[in-house]
C-alpha cells in the first residue's frame, strides 16, 4: 500500500465539519500523512467563532501534495479566498501534481476561483449552485461528484460520504468500508430531507433565518 500525503486546507470562517470530517476519515488508514495549512500558520477560528484549528503549515510553501482538500465555509471568506491571487495560483500549482484534488461545499469556489471547473459537473451546496454557475461550472445534485481527478461533495455532511470515497481511492474498497464501521456512519436523520424541492417552505426557513 502506497503512501499518501495530503493537505487540507484551512482559514477563518472554514465551516469545521468540512474539514474535520474529511481528516476523521483519512487518519483511520495507515497509509496516509495528513498536515492542516492555511495561509499564516497558526489557529483558524471557523465559521460562528467558538472554535479553532490549528494549522501549522504555510499553504504557500508547500511544493507537492498526493490528495488537496479545499473545505467550504461563510461567504465573506470565500470571496475574499478567491480575490487572493498567491492563494489560487497555490491551489492551481498544487493540482498540476495531485492524484487528487477534492473540495466540500462552497470549497468548490476555489476551483472554480483557479479555473478547474469551467464544463465540469460539480457538487455544492445547493444554495451555491446559481453563484458556481457563473464560473462556467455545471452543477450536480450528487452527494460526491467525480470528474477524472477532481472529486467535489456537496453541503457539510456530503463531505463525511467524500472522506470514505477518498479512503476507497487510496485504500480500496476493503479499508474503506472498515473506515465507514469504525466511524460508526450509518445514518438515520429524523426527517428525509435533503433537497430544497422536497419541502419548499423549509428551503425558504434556510435562506431567511439560518447562517
Amino acid at each position: 500500500m502506497n503512501r499518501v500525503d495530503a493537505t487540507i486546507f484551512v482559514y477563518d470562517g472554514i465551516t469545521a465539519l468540512d474539514a474535520v470530517g474529511r481528516y476523521d476519515a483519512l487518519r483511520r488508514l495507515p497509509c496516509t500523512t495528513i498536515r492542516f495549512a492555511t495561509l499564516k500558520p497558526g489557529l483558524v477560528s471557523t465559521g460562528g467563532g467558538a472554535l479553532s484549528l490549528q494549522a501549522p503549515v504555510a499553504f504557500g510553501q508547500i511544493e507537492q501534495t498526493d490528495l488537496l482538500i479545499l473545505p467550504g465555509g461563510d461567504g465573506q471568506a470565500i470571496r475574499a479566498l478567491i480575490e487572493n491571487a498567491e492563494f489560487i495560483e497555490t491551489v492551481r500549482r498544487l493540482h498540476t501534481t495531485t492524484r487528487w484534488t477534492a473540495s466540500v461545499c462552497t470549497g468548490a469556489f476555489f476551483l472554480a476561483g483557479a479555473q478547474l471547473l469551467a464544463g465540469v459537473k460539480t457538487s455544492t451546496h445547493w444554495r451555491a449552485k446559481d453563484s458556481l454557475a457563473k464560473f462556467g461550472a455545471i452543477y450536480s445534485s450528487d452527494r460526491v461528484k467525480t470528474a477524472g481527478k477532481i472529486i467535489t461533495a456537496a453541503g457539510v455532511t456530503a463531505g463525511i460520504d467524500l472522506g470514505i470515497h477518498l479512503c476507497e481511492l487510496v485504500a480500496g474498497v476493503r479499508l474503506a468500508k472498515a473506515v465507514q464501521l469504525a466511524m460508526d456512519y450509518y445514518p438515520e436523520p429524523p426527517s428525509q430531507i435533503g433537497r430544497p424541492g422536497d419541502e419548499p417552505s423549509l428551503a425558504e426557513m434556510v435562506e431567511r433565518d439560518l447562517r
